[in-house]
C-alpha cells in the first residue's frame, strides 16, 4: 500500500525511546491472530511494518494502530504482507479519515452514506482501533468502507451488553430496556426535585449513570 501519514503530536502515548516495541505489542494484542511474525521498526517518527497478516482489513487496521500514537508522523507497510487465500472473495474498498474537531461517527456516517445511523458500521470497520465509538478525536484516522453493504456486520451476539449471559435476544433486549428506563427514571427525579420544591422527599440509594 506504501506509506501513510499521520499527525505526529495526537494519539495514544507510549514511553519515548520504547516506541517500535510497545507498538508491536498493542498490534499483536489487538489484531491477536490475524497477523503472525510481526516486526515493527521505529525511526524519528517513521513506522515500518514486516510481517503477514490474514487480510487487507488486518493489514489496515495495523497501519492505523502504529499512526495513531504521538511521535509517529509517517507509517510504511511495504513489508507486510497478506497471506494468499485461494478463491477467496473480494475485500470491501476502504478510504482511511482523519477526524476533525466537531466530528462524531455518526457525522461521518452522514456525510459518506447520507446516513447518519449507519456509524455503527464505521465502528465495526474500526474495531480494534476505536475502543469507544464516543471517544474519538480530531487528528486520530480511521478506516471508511466505501460500500457499507458489503461490509459483515458480527452477529448480535457478539455485541451483546456487557452483563448478559449467552441467553440471547431476550437478554440484549432486557438490558436495554433496564437502561433506558433508568435514564427516564433520573429525568421524572430532576423534574420533580427541580427548583427545590417544599415537600420534595425522595431518595434513591442508587448510582446515577
Amino acid at each position: 500500500m506504501g506509506v501513510f501519514d499521520f499527525i505526529r503530536n495526537i494519539g495514544k502515548s507510549i514511553l519515548p525511546g520504547n516506541e517500535g516495541p510497545e507498538i508491536q505489542d498493542n498490534i499483536t494484542k489487538l489484531l491477536g491472530g490475524q497477523v503472525e511474525n510481526l516486526k515493527v521498526e521505529y525511526d524519528d517518527g517513521l513506522v515500518r511494518l514486516s510481517g503477514l497478516v490474514d487480510s487487507i482489513a488486518a493489514k489496515q487496521k495495523a497501519v492505523l494502530l502504529a499512526g495513531n500514537v504521538k511521535g509517529v508522523d509517517k507509517v510504511n507497510d511495504d513489508g507486510l504482507q497478506v497471506k494468499p487465500k485461494p478463491e477467496a472473495p473480494p475485500e470491501p474498498e476502504f478510504t482511511f479519515y482523519t477526524i476533525v474537531s466537531g466530528d462524531s461517527l455518526s457525522k461521518i456516517a452522514k456525510k459518506y452514506y447520507g446516513d447518519a445511523m449507519k456509524w455503527k458500521t464505521l465502528f465495526e470497520a474500526n474495531r480494534e482501533v476505536i475502543q469507544n465509538p464516543d471517544l474519538i478525536y480530531p487528528g486520530q484516522v480511521i478506516r471508511v468502507p466505501k460500500n457499507p453493504s458489503r461490509l459483515v456486520l458480527p452477529t448480535e451476539r457478539s455485541v451483546r451488553p456487557a452483563g448478559c449471559a449467552p441467553a440471547g435476544r431476550f437478554c440484549f433486549v432486557a438490558k436495554s430496556l433496564l437502561e433506558f428506563l433508568q435514564q427516564v427514571r433520573w429525568i421524572v427525579i430532576e423534574i420533580t426535585c427541580t427548583g427545590q420544591i417544599q415537600g420534595c422527599t425522595l431518595h434513591d440509594s442508587g448510582d446515577r449513570p
